[in-house]
C-alpha cells in the first residue's frame, strides 16, 4: 500500500479517512482526476495571507462555489517558495526545488502546444544546466562516460516512486517528449537502485544522443502513473483551464509570469 507524504488538501471534507491516503486507500477503482490549483486566501480576522489548494481551476469556479479567496494558477513562486503543480511546496535555489519548477514548466508547455493544436516541435527547450552541476568526483551519484546521475530520496515528482536526472559536461537543454505511460522498465543506476516496472516519462535532451534523456520520473504502477496523465490531460481541456497561469508574487503583489 502506498503512502502520499503530504496532507490532502479537502482532508476536513471526510474526517473518517485519513488524511494522507490516496483515493480513500482504494485506488483500483478510484482516481484522483485532475488535481489542484493554488489561491490566495486571507483570514478577515487576523488578517493574515496564505496560499492554499483548490480544485477550482478558476476564479469563476472559486465564485460559484462561494469559495473565499483569489485565484492564482496552476504554480506559485513566492520568494524562495515554490508552490508546484502537483501541490508539494519547494525551497528554490535547492537542486531539488529547482528541478520540480523546471518540469512543471516543460509539462505546462507542453500542455498549451497540445490544446492549441501546434506541433510539438513548436516547444522550445529549457536549460537543465543550473539544476545539478556536473562534476568529476561526486558523492551520492555515479560518474560513468562523462554523465553524472542523481537518484535519491530527495528527489521527488508528481507522485513517481524514481526521479533520476543525469548530468552532462555539456549543455543540458531538453523539453518534455512523452507524456503517455509506456511499459518500458527504468534501469537503475547507481546506489542500489533496482529495476523499476510501470510507467515512466522523459524529459529529452536537444541533440538525440546515446545519453539523451536528461530527466526520467518512473511509477510502479498504472493508477499512480494516471494521477499526473489526467491531470496534464485537464490542463489540455480549455473546458477546465481558460489559461494555465503561473504567478510570481512582485512587491507584495501576485504577478503572473509570462509563458516559459
Amino acid at each position: 500500500m502506498t503512502m502520499w507524504l503530504s496532507v490532502d488538501p479537502m482532508a476536513d471534507k471526510y474526517p473518517s479517512i485519513s488524511p494522507y491516503a490516496y483515493c480513500a486507500w482504494n485506488p483500483v477503482k478510484l482516481v484522483d482526476p485532475d488535481g489542484n490549483d493554488w489561491y490566495e486566501y486571507t483570514d478577515k480576522k487576523t488578517k493574515k495571507t496564505e496560499v492554499k489548494w483548490t480544485d477550482c481551476h478558476s476564479q469563476d469556479e472559486m465564485n460559484k462555489k462561494g469559495l473565499n479567496g483569489k485565484y492564482l494558477g496552476v504554480t506559485v513562486e513566492d520568494g524562495n517558495t515554490y508552490y508546484s503543480l502537483f501541490g508539494s511546496i519547494e525551497e528554490l535555489g535547492a537542486p531539488a526545488g529547482n528541478l520540480v519548477r523546471d518540469i512543471d514548466r516543460e509539462v505546462i508547455k507542453y500542455a498549451r502546444c497540445l490544446r492549441t493544436g501546434n506541433s510539438i516541435e513548436d516547444i522550445g527547450y529549457n536549460d537543465f544546466s543550473d539544476v545539478y552541476k556536473f562534476q568529476r568526483i561526486m558523492i551520492g551519484g555515479m560518474n560513468a562516460g562523462g554523465i553524472n546521475v542523481h537518484n535519491g530520496s530527495d528527489l521527488h515528482y508528481a507522485g513517481a516512486d524514481i526521479v533520476q536526472v543525469m548530468v552532462n559536461d555539456v549543455e543540458m537543454r531538453g523539453r518534455l517528449e512523452s507524456s503517455s505511460p509506456t511499459t518500458t522498465p527504468l534501469t537503475g543506476m547507481g546506489g542500489g537502485y533496482s529495476r523499476v516496472s510501470g510507467y515512466r516519462f522523459n524529459i529529452e535532451r536537444e541533440h538525440g544522443s546515446i545519453d539523451k534523456t536528461i530527466v526520467t520520473f518512473s511509477y510502479r504502477t498504472k493508477k499512480q502513473a494516471d494521477a499526473f496523465t489526467n491531470k496534464v490531460k485537464a490542463m489540455c481541456n480549455k473546458n477546465i483551464y481558460r489559461t494555465l497561469k503561473q504567478m510570481r508574487r512582485v512587491n507584495g503583489e501576485f504577478q503572473q509570469i509570462k509563458d516559459q
